[in-house]
């Protein structure tokens, strides 16, 4: 991925799994529109959430990247999107999963509630574990925070 590319992927990536889509085995789709993150499988090209773009033209980055598709006579298949997506793409959507949600101003509140909660922060700061932000692009270039990365994954 060159840099202007991983700009714009960085800029707008909304993947839960964004660090690990920037780098292989994705493979990138770069169209005016957004950033395709996609593996390709027998027959098809599964792509890795939502196009990374502006909201207003993720559904245009979809149709390009599904007209290239097609051009390869592959299927594609977007994993992980969120329904408004689907709708503005005009798309078709089978739900097999959904993500937890979490508001962290609830979260002092959530812990005073819930017992277990608590005993698995005790467990998680006995065992040494920490958290720390880092953008997709340190993830893919540094290979120490990759291997970390890879682990925990």
């Amino acid at each position: 991925m060159d840099d202007s590319t991983r700009a714009r992927f960085d800029a707008h990536a909304r993947v839960v799994a964004a660090a690990q889509v920037a780098a292989p085995p994705f493979v990138h789709f770069t169209h005016a529109a957004g950033v395709v993150a996609y593996v390709p499988v027998d027959g098809a090209y599964v792509v890795a959430g939502e196009p990374a773009g502006p909201v207003e033209a993720r559904a245009a980055a979809a149709h390009a990247f599904i007209t290239h598709a097609r051009a390869a006579r592959r299927r594609v298949v977007f994993f992980a999107v969120e329904q408004a997506f689907v709708e503005a793409a005009g798309l078709s959507a089978v739900q097999v999963a959904q993500l937890p949600e979490w508001t962290p101003a609830g979260f002092v509140e959530d812990l005073r509630a819930h017992r277990s909660l608590r005993e698995q922060l005790r467990r998680a700061r006995a065992k040494g574990v920490t958290v720390r932000t880092s953008s997709a692009h340190a993830i893919a270039t540094d290979p120490a925070l990759r291997g970390a990365v890879e682990r925990v994954r």
